[in-house]
Order: structure tokens, then sequence, then C-alpha cells
């Protein structure tokens, strides 16, 4: 397999870390430490999403073909997507409900955790986990693929009709722009749609079309890492400031930090890239077997545990998600000149 020069693996793979960490302390009755103005599980998230909307936006423009785009979007998310949920209604579920096993397959939360699938988010198995610190959720991770979903079917009528001209740097700043007023005016609603927090969606989407600017831009040659290390600085430096003007900087900070380590000539860890993308798998599996882990051992022993025993196990799961099924997934993508 060719490696590639970037960081990107290894990078998501600390967002997944991250994602695990911050949630040992929720599923262990502890508040998750902070990172800038957000949890670090959230930090972990904004990654993924940055790194998403960047390469993303790549593939589209080295390819722009709807069906071929919309068939590498779904064979990289859906198939161990399918897994987990799967996993989770008839290993995870039989194993740890306090009901009979007759009267947790009859139940219908049973059936409409399948929607999973479909990206129609439901939390709860009957009788599993309703005992935990962090009671009923079975899989919190999932809410976040509607909105990578949406993202990826917003980016087509967008790339169709703005990227195409001669103004698409100024076409694709102006989306961003877009996006980040959406999060201003949305985010102390509480809507709901297809299971999802519009607050969530509003809130994530900017860092992925920052990342889309970048790509259509071809800002990423300014990238420089010094420069995001003094921007780093300056987040963890920043004083007091008004809320809202932090999440903005936010949005044009992380990530020019993010991308610029991942771009980085000195490409320190994409050996990685040679060994697999285990990150998804972590993600997916991370929250399901904490909750498992919290439900055999407690939550006196800490995060710090949950999240060891959490991480070692759902690398395992990681591993044979990858081998078994991500792979072999992806080698039936239609080719494409970038290799995501």
């Amino acid at each position: 397999m060719k490696m590639y020069k970037n960081n990107f693996s290894f990078l998501r793979l600390v967002g997944a870390i991250l994602v695990i960490y911050g949630h040992s302390f929720p599923i262990t009755k502890n508040t998750s430490p902070n990172f800038y103005i957000e949890t670090v599980q959230i930090l972990g998230i904004d990654i993924f999403f940055i790194i998403s909307g960047y390469l993303i936006t790549k593939s589209w423009l080295s390819d722009p073909h709807v069906i071929r785009y919309a068939i590498r979007r779904f064979l990289r998310i859906f198939p161990a997507l399918f897994a987990v949920v799967l996993v989770s209604v008839f290993i995870i579920g039989p194993l740890f409900t306090t009901l009979s096993l007759i009267t947790y397959f009859k139940h219908p939360y049973t059936r409409e955790y399948l929607s999973n699938i479909f990206l129609l988010v439901r939390y709860n198995l009957p009788g599993v986990f309703t005992d935990n610190a962090y009671p009923v959720a079975v899989n919190g991770s999932l809410w976040s693929l509607p909105v990578e979903i949406f993202a990826y079917i917003i980016l087509v009528p967008i790339a169709l009709t703005l990227y195409k001209n001669k103004y698409k740097t100024f076409c694709s700043f102006f989306v961003f722009l877009v996006f980040v007023a959406l999060q201003i005016t949305f985010r102390n609603r509480e809507l709901v749609v297809y299971g999802v927090r519009i607050v969530d969606l509003v809130r994530l989407l900017p860092f992925f079309f920052m990342g889309s600017f970048i790509a259509v831009s071809g800002f990423q040659k300014y990238l420089n890492l010094q420069v995001a290390f003094i921007l780093l600085i300056f987040l963890l430096v920043l004083p007091e400031m008004n809320l809202h003007l932090k999440e903005i900087l936010n949005y044009f900070f992380l990530p020019y930090i993010i991308l610029s380590l991942g771009l980085s000539e000195k490409a320190f860890f994409s050996g990685l890239n040679n060994y697999g993308d285990y990150s998804y798998g972590l993600y997916l599996y991370g929250f399901l077997i904490q909750q498992s882990v919290s439900c055999k051992i407690g939550v006196s022993s800490g995060p710090l545990l949950n999240f060891v025993f959490g991480l070692l196990i759902a690398f395992v799961c990681a591993f044979l998600s990858w081998h078994l099924l991500e792979k072999k997934m992806l080698s039936i993508k239609p080719k494409t000149r970038i290799l995501l």
C-alpha cells in the first residue's frame, strides 16, 4: 500500500482517543475536562470534522462525479455502522439486559434501535445499562454521524454551483461564513430534527466548511507549524472575553492548527497511514465498550480505569472492524486519484 506523506491517520487517532478519554468522565459520574471553551470529547469530534471537510472536498475536486462520490462516502460510513448496531443489538444487548431474552427481543425499543443503521439515532436498548452512572445510553457517540452525512450531502450542490468558477475561493469562504451565521442564530434553540439537535449540527458544520475552504482555495500553502503553535498558545492563554467571540475565533484557529499538523512537511507520523485507519472503529465502539466496562466494574474505580480498559478493548474492536470489514469495503470503492 502506498504511504501518504501526511499526519492525518495520527490526528484522527488522537481525535478518537480524546473522545474516549472525555467520555470516561460522565460515564463514571465525573465532569469532563475542558480545552479552551469545550470538553475534550467535543474537541476530538471537531478534529474529525476539520479533517473530513478538507479531505472530502479534495476528493470531490479530484473527481466531481456525484454517483462515485456517493458510493465512496457510503462505503466509508455505513458498513462499519451496520456492524456496530448489530453488535449492540445481538451481542451487547443480550449480554447486559436485565430482562429475559424473549422480553428483550420482543420489546419495541430493540427494533427501534436498528433505525441507527439509517442514521435515525436511538440510544437505548431495553434493560441495558439502566443502572449505569450514565444510564440507558448504549452508544452516545452515534449522534455525530447524521451531521457528518448531512455535511457530505450538502457539499455536493454547494460544490456544483459555487466551486467551479473563478470566484471559488470567495464562494467557499462565503459558505463558511453562512454556517458561522447559522451557528450564531441557532445556538440556543433546542430543536431536534431526525434525532439530531440543530445546535449540534450548526456547531460542527463551520469546522467542516473551513476545512473545505482551505482545500478549495489552496490556502494550505500558507499553513505553518510555527504559526499554528502560536495560535495554540494564544487559545490556551486567551484572556476573558465574550464567549461567542471565542467560539468564532475557534472556527478560524483550530482548523489552521489541525491542518498545519496534518499537512506538515515533516510528517513524522505518516508511517501510520500504512497500517490502516482505526479511528472510525474506535469512535464507533468506544462509548459502547466504556458503558460495558462501567456496568461490570462500576464507577468507583474512576475515569482513568474506564478510559484504559475502554480504549484497549475498543482498539481490538476497531482492529477487527478495519481488517474484516472497512478495508474490504474501501477496496471496492470507485477509483480516484486521491485515496481517503
